[in-house]
Protein backbone atom coordinates (compact mmCIF):
# COMPACT_ATOMS: atom_id res chain seq x y z
CA UNK A 1 0.00 0.00 0.00
CA UNK A 2 1.28 3.35 -0.69
CA UNK A 3 -0.04 6.70 0.39
CA UNK A 4 0.72 9.77 -2.55
CA UNK A 5 0.31 13.54 -1.57
CA UNK A 6 0.08 15.81 -4.18
CA UNK A 7 0.01 19.50 -3.41
CA UNK A 8 -1.22 21.96 -6.10
CA UNK A 9 0.46 24.82 -7.16
CA UNK A 10 -0.82 27.88 -5.02
CA UNK A 11 -2.84 25.97 -2.98
CA UNK A 12 -1.59 28.07 0.48
CA UNK A 13 -2.72 31.06 -1.13
CA UNK A 14 -6.12 29.13 -2.18
CA UNK A 15 -6.74 28.22 1.43
CA UNK A 16 -5.82 31.71 2.83
CA UNK A 17 -8.25 33.56 0.34
CA UNK A 18 -11.15 30.81 1.04
CA UNK A 19 -10.35 31.41 5.32
CA UNK A 20 -10.87 35.15 4.42
CA UNK A 21 -13.91 35.06 2.74
CA UNK A 22 -15.61 33.24 5.37
CA UNK A 23 -13.82 35.43 8.04
CA UNK A 24 -15.67 38.47 5.93
CA UNK A 25 -18.84 36.49 6.52
CA UNK A 26 -18.80 35.04 9.55
CA UNK A 27 -21.45 37.46 10.91
CA UNK A 28 -24.12 36.38 8.40
CA UNK A 29 -22.33 32.58 8.99
CA UNK A 30 -23.42 32.45 12.84
CA UNK A 31 -26.59 34.06 11.84
CA UNK A 32 -27.19 30.97 9.02
CA UNK A 33 -25.97 28.25 11.08
CA UNK A 34 -27.81 29.72 14.53
CA UNK A 35 -24.75 29.19 15.81
CA UNK A 36 -24.35 30.15 19.97
CA UNK A 37 -22.85 32.64 20.68
CA UNK A 38 -20.36 30.98 22.63
CA UNK A 39 -19.04 29.76 19.89
CA UNK A 40 -16.01 32.03 19.12
CA UNK A 41 -15.66 31.95 15.27
CA UNK A 42 -12.12 33.48 15.05
CA UNK A 43 -10.56 30.93 16.86
CA UNK A 44 -12.41 28.38 14.89
CA UNK A 45 -11.17 30.00 11.78
CA UNK A 46 -7.69 29.90 13.06
CA UNK A 47 -7.49 26.35 14.43
CA UNK A 48 -8.34 25.28 10.83
CA UNK A 49 -6.08 27.79 8.99
CA UNK A 50 -2.95 26.05 11.57
CA UNK A 51 -4.54 22.90 10.61
CA UNK A 52 -4.19 22.95 6.79
CA UNK A 53 -1.24 24.25 7.28
CA UNK A 54 0.30 21.84 9.11
CA UNK A 55 -1.08 19.28 6.64
CA UNK A 56 0.34 21.02 3.55
CA UNK A 57 3.91 20.94 5.41
CA UNK A 58 5.58 17.93 4.12
CA UNK A 59 8.65 18.28 6.44
CA UNK A 60 5.75 17.60 9.35
CA UNK A 61 4.32 14.06 6.93
CA UNK A 62 8.04 13.07 6.65
CA UNK A 63 8.46 13.46 10.53
CA UNK A 64 5.05 11.89 10.84
CA UNK A 65 5.87 8.91 8.65
CA UNK A 66 9.34 7.96 10.11
CA UNK A 67 7.52 7.91 13.83
CA UNK A 68 4.72 5.55 12.33
CA UNK A 69 7.40 3.70 10.95
CA UNK A 70 9.38 3.82 14.80
CA UNK A 71 5.99 2.59 16.07
CA UNK A 72 5.26 -0.20 14.04
CA UNK A 73 8.44 -1.50 12.81
CA UNK A 74 7.68 -4.83 14.94
CA UNK A 75 4.13 -5.10 13.43
CA UNK A 76 3.95 -7.19 10.45
CA UNK A 77 0.77 -5.51 8.35
CA UNK A 78 2.52 -2.39 8.90
CA UNK A 79 5.93 -2.57 8.40
CA UNK A 80 7.88 -0.75 5.42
Amino acid sequence: MVAVKILSPNLIDTINIDLSILKDFKLIIKKMLVIEQKFDIDSFLLEIREMLTRELDLRIEAVNMRRFEDNFKNVKCCSA
